[in-house]
């Protein structure tokens, strides 16, 4: 038995401990017997099938939370086993990268990313000139501007002496 299993076995014997608890509100007992009931051990079984035949013959109007059949049903499946954690890093595999792109083209109906790009509505990039344009400015050279920015707290440009924010802020 690793370390993950024996923690996972002590925090169910913890919750199995909440099921009994008379000190307990009883729907403590109840959400606890549920997350039994996910993970299901033998020694739990017969604690489970008790608590569940106490719900069926109590009358509640706010229902049962799990009945005699959902014990069983939960105890009838093989033996679960302990759970798997990927590494944490494995969303970043190449494989696992393309699994998912695949898996979200079906999603789709079998269209690709770039099947929506260019061509929607059977105007494509060239149709509109699009290919040939160059940009109006380089990367590569900083704006200027032609006058300096006036500041909210500056004086106003026009000339009347107040401050811009209280002059011709809204007025532009």
């Amino acid at each position: 038995m690793d370390f993950l299993s024996f923690i996972l076995i002590l925090i169910l014997i913890l919750i199995l401990s909440l099921t009994t608890d008379a000190s307990e509100d009883p729907m403590v007992g109840e959400i606890a017997g549920m997350v039994l009931l996910d993970h299901p051990r033998e020694r739990f079984h017969a604690l489970l099938m008790k608590l569940a035949t106490t719900f069926e013959a109590d009358e509640r109007s706010s229902g049962i939370p799990y009945s005699v059949a959902d014990v069983g049903q939960a105890f009838s499946g093989p033996s679960p086993r302990p759970f798997q954690h990927p590494h944490f890093l494995s969303f970043y595999n190449p494989i696992e990268i393309r699994e998912r792109q695949l898996r979200w083209k079906r999603e789709r109906g079998g269209r690709g990313d770039d099947d929506l790009g260019d061509n929607v509505l059977g105007i494509g990039r060239d149709d509109l000139g699009w290919q040939d344009e160059p940009l109006p400015l380089a990367f590569d050279t900083p704006y200027v501007r032609e006058h300096p920015k006036v500041g909210r707290n500056d004086p106003c440009p026009c000339g009347s002496g107040r401050k811009y924010k209280k002059c011709c802020l809204g007025k532009t």
